[in-house]
């Protein structure tokens, strides 16, 4: 703040483009202020509130499991695995996903993320995911795998479309051990909990193995019914960017083996990758 009489003379002739930079950035400073605080208000008044002081994470290779439940999450509540894959510059991107996940679960269910990754960006995972274990008293779980394709075209599968993308088509022999996942892209931000999402699988029917949103919404906007060289699901197509996979269903059905005769048929006319994959098998099943 100036003071003085030739001060304030001198402030006076800056009145102009040089005054409207200075209240902008006065504006923003304030902003970013008052967004810091009522951020650490929330953390500190109930989001990551709960158990302290929960001992040595067990562990294994590129894994981590915390505590479980929460005292103040439902004790009914089931964990939901999230699964994102990250290629390339993607991991940062896969990070603010997971960030927005916590922050927006609200406590609802115990969350557990499942990164498939490139073996150069494993420990960055591990050093983040470990660091936000120790701040938010470890509500969540991790566990990181290695990218898996079919030997046989390997490099096809991993480049098709965007770099991994493909890679959710192979979760259901990846991921053995666990019964159903929410696949989202890396580029996903949460905006509510999760639990919405999740609890999407009761809707399921006896045959039902995955849901997602239809490509668009209008027909006149549509790509697939205006543009697509192959069958695809419905009047409009599906979005596989955040797909609920029930992946015990998906092993029964022998998901992978339909996956192959497809790709093999349809390779040159593929535009949006796995997407289209999913869309042609849709379209007969």
């Amino acid at each position: 703040m100036v003071s003085g009489g030739a001060q304030f003379g001198a402030a006076r002739e800056l009145r102009g483009p040089v005054m409207k930079v200075h209240r902008y950035l006065t504006v923003l400073v304030l902003t970013s202020f008052v967004l810091i605080w009522y951020y650490i208000l929330r953390v500190n008044n109930g989001i990551f509130t709960g158990l302290g002081g929960m001992g040595t994470n067990s562990s294994a290779a590129f894994a981590r499991r915390g505590p479980g439940l929460r005292q103040n999450a439902p004790s009914n509540a089931s964990e939901i695995a999230i699964v994102v894959v990250a290629c390339g510059e993607r991991h940062n991107e896969a990070l603010n996903m997971i960030k927005s996940a916590i922050m927006f679960n609200r406590n609802q269910s115990p969350l557990r993320f499942v990164v498939v990754a490139e073996d150069q960006l494993k420990q960055n995972f591990v050093e983040k995911l470990d660091d936000w274990q120790e701040i938010n008293d470890n509500i969540f779980t991790y566990e990181i795998h290695s990218l898996t394709f079919p030997a046989k075209d390997k490099d096809e599968w991993k480049k098709l479309f965007k770099p991994c993308a493909a890679q959710r088509l192979f979760l259901p022999s990846l991921l053995t051990h666990i019964d159903s996942v929410l696949y989202v892209d890396s580029d996903t931000i949460f905006l509510a909990p999760v639990q919405e999402l999740w609890s999407l699988f009761k809707t399921f029917n006896a045959s039902q193995f995955a849901g997602m949103a239809p490509e668009h919404e209008d027909k006149n906007a549509g790509w697939y019914n205006r543009f697509a060289r192959h069958p695809y699901y419905g009047d409009l197509g599906v979005n596989s960017g955040v797909m609920l996979m029930n992946l015990t269903r998906m092993r029964e059905f022998r998901w992978e083996q339909h996956i192959m005769p497809i790709y093999r048929e349809f390779r040159l006319k593929l535009v949006w990758g796995d997407q289209d994959i999913i869309n042609i098998l849709f379209h007969h099943h």
